[in-house]
């Protein structure tokens, strides 16, 4: 047979071969696990060849091996000889894993605000920033297997202009000790507000703080207004006053009169009606002088004067008449 003929051949066993094995209409060849070791073993380790899930033994003559989801553990890679035909030889796949660093994000509750994240090392571990959130701290286990960002939620700065803010108004002594009922204001944001003052009995007002005018914020606040005890008021003393003096009524020296009188007996003839209003004059002054005192000298005074008057006024009449007489005769 000419050698063209067993090309010829050869190309078309190969070619029925071919068309047979992938109809299925011939079984494949395999590779019984005997001593010829005509297997493959698939291993499944960690990084320091420690198994970690159990082997698989392939008999195909074409074999696929595929990888494990084994939990805590990250797949390095995908060995060379992953697939492939078996040899007389034997063969042995080894799946080589890392150990997995779990990464979470959560809030303060512990709800995770971000899927789970592994990796393999963890300096991969990444800060993520969250939207409403701010980050709080980094917890680390103890076998480093386990990283947890934690955050908080942003409390809303945009007030609520429709919620009643409150004022407290508080009147203390300088003590700091209240005196009188607080008083509350409330209103919408932004509304003006105007603390009043109070007029307490037995206090001054002091100082204030500077918020007595203002606006309501969307916290509530505290506004002090101080007062200042008032000092005691002293009693007027009670002294007893000094009893009023009296001064004495003039006196004239009895010789005097007693002269004054010889002498206008002796040259003027006086008439009896004359004398009887003289009498009358001086009954009218003695009832006068006899008056008791009232401790009040100008009361006195004036009546020793009207008393000097009256005694005048007889002396001149009888004067008077006296003359009259004489010119008559």
């Amino acid at each position: 047979m000419s050698k063209n003929v067993k090309k010829i051949v050869i190309t078309l066993f190969a070619l029925i071969m071919t068309i047979g094995l992938a109809s299925g209409f011939i079984a494949p060849i395999k590779a019984s696990a005997d001593t010829n070791n005509f297997t493959v073993k698939v291993e499944y380790v960690d990084a320091d060849g420690a198994e970690i899930a159990p082997s698989d033994i392939l008999t195909d003559y074409h074999y696929v091996s595929t990888p494990k989801d084994i939990p805590g553990y990250k797949l390095r890679e995908i060995p060379h000889n992953a697939t492939g035909n078996i040899t007389d030889t034997g063969i042995i796949v080894r799946y080589i894993y890392d150990k997995t660093i779990d990464v979470r994000y959560v809030d303060e509750t512990g709800k995770d605000l971000l899927p789970v994240v592994e990796i393999i090392n963890s300096e991969a571990a990444v800060l993520e920033t969250i939207s409403d959130y701010t980050f709080v701290k980094k917890d680390i286990s103890i076998d480093g297997l386990h990283i947890i960002f934690r955050y908080k939620k942003n409390i809303s700065t945009i007030p609520d202009f429709g919620k009643p803010n409150q004022v407290t108004v508080n009147y203390l002594d300088e003590n700091k000790t209240p005196i009188a009922p607080s008083l509350y204001l409330s209103g919408l944001f932004n509304e003006a507000y105007n603390v009043p003052m109070k007029k307490i009995k037995g206090y001054t007002l002091l100082k204030y703080d500077s918020e007595i005018l203002g606006v309501f914020t969307e916290s509530p606040q505290t506004i002090n207004i101080i007062y200042q005890k008032k000092a005691p008021e002293q009693a007027p003393s009670m002294e007893p006053l000094p009893d009023p003096t009296v001064p004495e009524s003039p006196q004239v020296e009895k010789s005097k009169i007693e002269t004054t009188e010889k002498r206008t007996t002796s040259k003027v003839k006086i008439a009896p009606k004359a004398l009887k209003l003289t009498k009358v004059e001086q009954k009218k002054q003695e009832t006068k002088d006899s008056l008791p005192k009232t401790g009040d000298s100008s009361v006195n005074l004036l009546i020793t004067c009207l008393g000097i008057i009256a005694i005048s006024c007889g002396v001149y009449l009888l004067v008077q008449q006296s003359q009259k007489r004489r010119r008559k005769e």
